[in-house]
């Protein structure tokens, strides 16, 4: 599977000239170079979807290009990538979504998390972090996502893992080259990339008490 040599230059181009009139002209442009090609790569990663995390959907299924700018300052109509959501088979979108994201255009990467949870799946996964210390330590390798100022009551202040008891969502990225994505084997490196996050994602169900694989 290969995406053609126009993927890319189709969202630098779109960066530049991010407005209705020019999407509209370079429409048939977007069809045969990006949404297509897309979906077919969204396709060649569903067997190693089902291998590396059997619980998250095996159907990864587009996220649509238009953005949504009811709330935000940014007006610009479309995004730069072409990106998909691999949620956890129990879960619906929105807070506390677990599993991987797939970004391929302006960013190239492939992250994993879990995004927004609510207080009671916060409370859980600062516990199970307080409780299996040296599990996280296994997983938490460039760990990001907004936090607090300070360590939440209930959790020691002075913690090991204090940056990551203060964090309101967790997340890690695994970024890919030009040259990684435009290669015939993108979607080996993309299950590299799952592997490499699944531990991660693992410690969060068990955390959320979600199914996953056993261990």
């Amino acid at each position: 599977m290969t995406l053609p040599r126009d993927f890319l230059p189709f969202f630098v181009d779109l960066s530049a000239h991010n407005e209705k009139a020019w999407f509209d002209a370079n429409r048939a442009r977007y069809e045969a170079s990006v949404k297509a090609p897309f979906a077919g790569l969204l396709q060649a990663l569903e067997p190693s979807l089902a291998k590396v995390a059997p619980q998250l959907s095996s159907t990864p299924s587009p996220m649509r290009i238009n953005r949504d700018i009811r709330f935000s300052k940014d007006k610009s109509p479309y995004k730069t990538h072409a990106g998909s959501m691999m949620l956890h088979r129990t879960q619906k979108r929105g807070p506390g979504m677990l599993g991987f994201f797939l970004r391929v255009g302006d960013e190239c990467l492939l992250g994993g998390g879990v995004s927004a949870p609510d207080a009671i799946g916060l409370a859980a996964i600062r516990a199970a972090i307080v409780a299996r210390p040296n599990e996280w330590a296994k997983v938490c390798r460039d760990m990001q996502g907004d936090g607090l100022k300070k360590v939440p009551a209930g959790f020691p202040a002075d913690h090991r893992f204090a940056d990551d008891l203060k964090r309101k969502e967790f997340f890690r990225l695994v970024p890919f080259t030009k040259k990684q994505v435009l290669a015939a084997d993108f979607p080996r490196t993309i299950e590299g990339a799952m592997r490499e996050l699944e531990p991660m994602l693992g410690f969060f169900a068990k955390a959320l008490k979600l199914p996953w694989r056993a261990t």
